[in-house]
Order: C-alpha cells, then sequence, then structure tokens
C-alpha cells in the first residue's frame, strides 16, 4: 500500500511537472524556428499585441509596418506569431474613429470625492470653504 502511495506521490510531484516543461520547451523551439524563418511581407503579431507587416528582416532585428509609412524597429525575439490578415482590425479602427467621441459632464469631479478644491490667488476653497493660503 506505501509502495502505491510513493509511486502516485512521484508521479504527480515529478511526472507532471516534467511533462508540462516539455510541451513548453517543443513550444518555444515551434516560435523560435518560425522566427528564423521570418521573411519581409509576412503579416505578424508581436508579444505586446502589435501586429503588423514585416519590411525588413536584419540579423537580429525585424522592420514592422505597423500603420502607413510607420516603420519601427524590434528585436527578433519579440515575434510571437503568424497572422492571416489585419483588414478586420483595420477596418473595426477607422469605424470607431469617425464616430465623434461623447463626454459626458460629471456631476462630482471624481466618482466618489464629494470635496473639490480650488486654488484662486493666495485663497483655497474646499467643499465650499474657504481658507487663506500662508
Amino acid at each position: 500500500m506505501e509502495i502505491i502511495l510513493l509511486i502516485l506521490l512521484l508521479v504527480v510531484f515529478i511526472g507532471l511537472p516534467l511533462l508540462s516543461m516539455r510541451k513548453q520547451s517543443q513550444r518555444m523551439k515551434e516560435i523560435k524556428a518560425f522566427q528564423d524563418s521570418l521573411d519581409a511581407g509576412m503579416v505578424v503579431k508581436m508579444t505586446s499585441g502589435v501586429h503588423g507587416r514585416v519590411t525588413h528582416v536584419g540579423a537580429h532585428t525585424i522592420d514592422l509596418e505597423i500603420s502607413d509609412g510607420m516603420v519601427t524597429t524590434w528585436d527578433k525575439s519579440a515575434v510571437l506569431e503568424r497572422v492571416e490578415t489585419t483588414a478586420d482590425s483595420s477596418e473595426q479602427s477607422s469605424e470607431q474613429s469617425e464616430q465623434p467621441a461623447v463626454v459626458e459632464p460629471l456631476d462630482e469631479p471624481y466618482p466618489g470625492h464629494a470635496e473639490t478644491t480650488r486654488v484662486e490667488g493666495d485663497n483655497v476653497s474646499i467643499a465650499g470653504e474657504d481658507k487663506q493660503q500662508n
């Protein structure tokens, strides 16, 4: 009975973490192989979430066009995966930019804060109280 318990504990505390590390290692190898195969014209997603088209591939860096005429330089290791297209996100952002922003005035300067502070010259007004600054 104790041998079975010992075997189960070894599987749980040693076997499962080793299996997890192996899967992570395989994923890192796939990403590294992809980063080494980068080519100009590919649309990629960076680890930060930025999408763009690769315009130039150097030894350790890439140039990424994130908007028309906007080219930034990135380290190759920051490339996460290939993206099929950026058209969906571009259309969505252009639709959002066409709509005017609506700003509603607040009753209180900061929600949850009833006190307001106003400084005019030497006078400080806090929630309707006037105090003289020294």
